[in-house]
């Protein structure tokens, strides 16, 4: 079972809209919508956040076993309970190399004169700039309600760190 159906699964035995999930996550319900459908693929931190999210261990135990496969009697406790160190270390080094080949792929084909690309190599640029905007949007929306929780103006916050970077 993918874990976009169990995520699907878990959501409907909680009895949980996308929309209503995607409040409590503080992303768009675009993003989880992807995830729920199988169409976006998801992280071993996202799948943590989740399963942190929704208290539901079988959805914990899938993600261990997709994202670690044999090694899942010591990462499910792990999943279950993300805040150990040692798992998050290495889910955030494993997700950094991920987006570090990404990112080189991408810059090696923007660097690639237009008319010279493949239709491929289009359609994958294309397909990470707008991954990129949601994980972007997804970011500025949590960012939006941090600073109206705060009751910080988030324009002022921006002008101050302009004025820092251009010193």
């Amino acid at each position: 079972m993918s874990l976009s159906t169990t995520l699907d699964k878990a959501l409907r035995a909680k009895d949980l809209a996308t929309t209503e999930f995607a409040k409590r996550v503080n992303y768009s319900k675009q993003i989880i919508s992807g995830y729920r459908t199988g169409y976006r693929p998801m992280s071993v931190s996202k799948a943590a956040e989740f399963q942190k999210t929704l208290k539901d261990y079988q959805f914990g135990n899938r993600a261990a076993a997709k994202f670690f496969g044999t090694v899942l009697e010591r990462i499910t406790n792990d999943l279950s309970y993300p805040d150990d160190p040692f798992l998050m270390i290495g889910l955030c080094n494993d997700e950094q190399a991920d987006r570090e080949k990404l990112e080189a792929e991408f810059d090696r084909i923007i660097r690639t004169p237009y008319s010279k690309r493949t239709f491929e190599q289009n359609r994958f640029a294309e397909r990470y700039v707008r991954e990129s905007l949601e994980e972007v949007s997804a970011e500025m929306l949590r960012l939006i309600v941090n600073c109206k929780e705060l009751r910080l103006d988030l324009f002022d916050l921006v002008k101050e760190e302009n004025q820092k970077n251009e010193e």
